[in-house]
């Protein structure tokens, strides 16, 4: 949402590479934005540089819905220039996440989960467990020659500079990358993820509420990748994961529980 997904290759490019063609989309997407950290999510997910660890409580007032802050989810300004179409866009950002996103996520935290429910997720690979935005000196050294360097071809946004250390650095003249947020010419911040354990997208921490409510049958954490969780390489049973093999057990579990005179 804020910087875009420029770093996920190809599919990043499909979604929008970086915040100016992402956000406008997301901040008109219900179902993208339900997949935001939920209000019983472990508190002080989000960390600011100099600053504090947010939620403390409430992700809604202190993250979702803050229009005073540079980090702020939503930038309602950031493709319209005029006045009223910025307060319109936030008008209708705010209503979406009140109307829409917030009780989704405030039902789903109830728990309303089938009686036959069983669980796997993954607990090996990387993933945004937590992330925070680090004040980053955004110059950086290069260690070439000056020849090398005159011999260098034209880069966008970028200049070459010696410095008062002797030492020659890359130094940004335009807008910094999207990975980065710059405020001013002393102050850029990096967002970095914690790279916690999960399934390379859901983190370990979604799970910790779901797992253990009195109506999961069973629950498997096994090393196995979100995109990838049923692909196949082979059809041999002993080629399957262990995910596979948890489903397929599962799905003979609830199969047993039916009782064949209903079907009369």
């Amino acid at each position: 949402m804020k910087t875009g997904a420029g770093k996920e290759d190809i599919p990043g490019q499909v979604l929008g590479g970086n915040a100016e063609k992402l956000m406008p989309v997301l901040a008109r997407a219900p179902a993208p934005l339900q997949l935001l950290p939920y209000p019983s999510y472990p508190s002080g997910w989000l960390k600011i540089d100099g600053e504090s660890a947010y939620p403390k409580v409430d992700p809604f007032d202190e993250i979702y819905l803050r229009n005073d802050v540079w980090w702020k989810l939503y930038q309602s300004d950031i493709i319209d220039s005029d006045n009223a179409k910025v307060t319109s866009n936030w008008d209708e950002y705010d209503k979406l996440m009140e109307g829409s996103v917030r009780p989704f996520m405030e039902h789903q935290e109830k728990g309303f989960y089938h009686p036959n429910t069983y669980v796997f997720y993954g607990n090996e690979k990387e993933s945004d467990n937590y992330l925070s935005w680090s004040r980053v000196s955004y110059k950086r050294e290069i260690q070439l020659s000056e020849d090398a360097l005159r011999r260098l071809p034209a880069v966008k946004n970028v200049r070459f500079e010696k410095q008062s250390d002797g030492k020659m650095y890359v130094i940004p003249t335009g807008d910094v990358p999207h990975y980065y947020y710059k405020i001013d010419d002393d102050n850029v911040y990096e967002l970095v993820s914690s790279l916690g354990k999960g399934d390379s997208t859901v983190p370990i921490e979604s799970l910790n509420k779901i797992k253990i409510h009195t109506s999961i049958k069973s629950v498997l954490a096994t090393n196995v990748d979100h995109q990838n969780a049923y692909a196949l390489d082979d059809t041999a049973y002993s080629e399957f994961s262990d995910a596979i093999k948890f489903t397929l057990r599962s799905i003979i579990k609830i199969v047993q529980e039916v009782d064949a005179s209903a079907a009369d």
